[in-house]
């Protein structure tokens, strides 16, 4: 991710610094058919990190994508932690609309989330970044069981899952809000947005600490506790299907302004009434059923 200004604190972007280009190498690519769907594996090994990663893809003739990504480390490794682990889309900037049921209205992270409900909420991706003084991670939403990015036309890519992932869009890529090494003395007001909608899944993504800033070493209260970090010594197997979808948006008789969020929050977006709630609940429901595919 884009330091923080309390990534910066605790000179984490130094520490993670070879997360920043790990060094990938294909070492195979394998294609077969399984129960009418097509199956893809690609293994990697990674030149700065200690460790494989196996990618598998499963697509159905829906277009449905379930992605499986398997990070193992080699035995005895050691290697910093991760500020995430999850898939990088890159969408056209057309895709201006976010849907989710998670945390919401206002961004919030694994370890700041407390203070936003858990909700359906419709958003614009224009509003989704935060511009803090100086350029850096924003826009992030946790708890959720639904992600989709969608278009006027309500076309777009939809995620979905019974185990809560945090995801973000935003029309900046990672690289315009990532300040280097040393910690720059810039302002948002200095960026421009990117010709994207750039779309990250994180399967999990390390806190933000928020405690102080004052402090440069990783257990300081400025960096967030262990529950909250992303070791990369250990194996990390998550799976997460992902579907086009192509539907009308909402009658706007069944929506409400989202009230504002106590923190860190851009108001912008629009809470669900209850009919919609009861019907993702029972969309959660069929996903429990069928194992988190739809």
């Amino acid at each position: 991710r884009a330091p923080t200004d309390n990534d910066y604190g605790a000179g984490l972007q130094k520490k993670y610094s070879a997360w920043r280009n790990p060094g990938l190498t294909l070492r195979s690519l394998t294609n077969d058919e399984t129960d009418g769907k097509a199956v893809i594996k690609a293994m990697y090994t990674m030149r700065n990190i200690p460790a494989t990663l196996a990618m598998t893809y499963t697509v159905d003739g829906n277009g449905a994508i379930k992605v499986e990504e398997t990070m193992t480390p080699d035995e005895g490794a050691k290697a910093s932690d991760m500020f995430r682990f999850g898939m990088e889309i890159p969408m056209p900037a057309g895709y201006e609309t976010v849907e989710y049921y998670g945390r919401g209205p206002g961004e919030n992270y694994s370890d700041r989330q407390q203070a936003s409900d858990l909700g359906i909420y419709r958003q614009q991706v224009s509003l989704q970044a935060y511009p803090y003084i100086r350029p850096q991670e924003t826009g992030t939403r946790t708890d959720l069981r639904r992600w989709a990015v969608l278009d006027a036309s309500g076309s777009g890519l939809e995620f979905t899952s019974v185990k809560p992932f945090s995801a973000s869009a935003l029309h900046y890529n990672i690289e315009t809000l990532d300040g280097g090494e040393e910690k720059p003395n810039s302002h948002w007001g200095e960026i421009n947005e990117d010709d994207v909608t750039n779309v990250l899944v994180d399967y999990a993504q390390m806190g933000l600490g928020c405690v102080d800033r004052k402090s440069t070493r990783l257990n300081s209260s400025h960096s967030p506790s262990t529950g909250y970090r992303l070791a990369s010594t250990r194996s990390h197997s998550p799976s997460l299907p992902f579907r086009p979808v192509s539907e009308p948006r909402q009658d706007n008789s069944m929506i409400i302004p989202a009230r504002e969020s106590r923190c860190r929050h851009l108001p912008g977006g629009i809470l669900l009434k209850k009919p919609i709630r009861k019907q993702f609940r029972d969309f959660l429901d069929s996903l429990e059923r069928t194992g988190g595919e739809k």
